[in-house]
């Protein structure tokens, strides 16, 4: 009883059968993107199917465009729709903190250019530096502190106190870095 399932299976899977089984008139599956692909494929005998170069590469040429199209104008309304909006009165109050910020800036470069000259003194001093890379450092404490005081004038007329010690401060040191200039022996640039 063992060996007659044994054969069956044996008999039924023969390579005579399976190849008799084939049918050569059906057409060979294709993908299907849309319900009216499967439809055409039902509907379209075997001679029917696109034969050219041209017909095998267009439809998914248009699906690759179509798809990239769809992700341009998503990005396109996303940034027309999700735009940062302006808050009403922005304007004035930029007005207002805009010299106050220019003057923070300014004062920065002049304190960054006094920090530098106390750098090439000291260097001038150890005979590292000439007279020309000092003069160099004290033009451009001249150059920065007549951009501060550009900044000054068009900001408001009274100062913070914050602000007004850092204006004292900054003047004290050009005044000191001229002193040591004077006191190096190089001729003024």
């Amino acid at each position: 009883m063992t060996d007659q399932p044994h054969r069956a299976v044996t008999a039924q899977t023969s390579p005579q059968r399976a190849l008799a089984r084939t049918d050569t008139t059906a057409p060979a599956p294709r993908h299907i993107f849309l319900p009216k692909d499967f439809v055409e494929d039902l509907e379209a005998p075997v001679a029917a199917l696109p034969q050219s170069w041209a017909d095998r590469v267009g439809r998914p040429v248009v699906y690759a465009a179509s798809a990239v199209l769809a992700v341009v104008g998503a990005v396109a309304a996303y940034a027309l729709l999700a735009s940062p909006r302006e808050p009403p009165g922005a304007r004035a109050v930029a007005a207002v903190v805009a010299p106050l910020a220019l003057i923070d800036v300014r004062a920065d470069t002049v304190a960054l250019a006094l920090a530098a000259f106390d750098v090439r003194a000291t260097m001038f001093e150890e005979k590292k530096m000439g007279c020309a890379d000092l003069a160099r450092g004290l033009v451009q404490i001249d150059e920065t502190l007549l951009a501060y005081g550009a900044a000054r004038r068009q900001g408001p007329t009274v100062l913070d106190a914050p602000r007004a010690a850092r204006d004292r401060d900054l003047f004290s040191g050009a005044s000191t870095a001229e002193r040591q200039y004077e006191r190096s022996g190089c001729t003024r640039p």
